[in-house]
């Protein structure tokens, strides 16, 4: 086991890693005594070829693509899973957000039409129309500039000023 520890030479090592790898993984020791090792094992050569990807160190160990094991298309299969269960809570939240906003601006949209009724009379669909096109900020506003307006031209020359 500790035998690659003493091999100065990193081409040496590179060569002969595969061989300490391999002794270790047909070890007849307990399966998970023998993961524990193979595991100090990968994280020493991560230590000893800093200068390594685990890509690198995984070719000179002569290990399968992750993809290409049981164990890796299941980790795979879950890392999907939790993402997809992240973008539908996302989703949903982001739904809810827009259609609070929009049930807000539907709201104020609702107001204005109510209070310019009350205050100043029917409305024309042109103004209505008009009336649908401003943002919050300027439905806000208008709600309350509606208390001091005395007619829908009024409205008009408000809402002009905006632009």
């Amino acid at each position: 086991m500790f035998s690659p520890v003493f091999v100065v030479q990193t081409e040496e090592l590179e060569k002969s890693a595969k061989n300490y790898y391999r002794a270790i993984e047909h070890a007849d020791l307990a399966q998970e005594l023998r993961q524990t090792l193979l595991r100090v094992f990968c994280d020493w050569l991560f230590e000893r070829f800093k200068n390594k990807t685990r890509k690198e160190i995984s070719m000179i160990l002569d290990l399968p693509d992750v993809r290409d094991t049981v164990v890796g298309r299941e980790l795979l299969e879950e890392g999907i899973e939790r993402g997809i269960e992240a973008g539908f809570e996302k989703g949903i939240e982001k739904g809810i957000e827009k259609g609070i906003e929009k049930g807000f601006g539907e709201g104020l949209l609702a107001s204005l039409t109510l209070v310019g009724i009350a205050r100043l009379g029917p409305c024309n669909r042109g103004v209505s129309d008009r009336l649908s096109l401003l943002n919050e900020k300027q439905k806000q506003e208008l709600v309350v500039a509606m208390l001091k307006m005395n007619s829908w031209a009024d409205v008009q020359d408000w809402m002009e000023a905006q632009r």
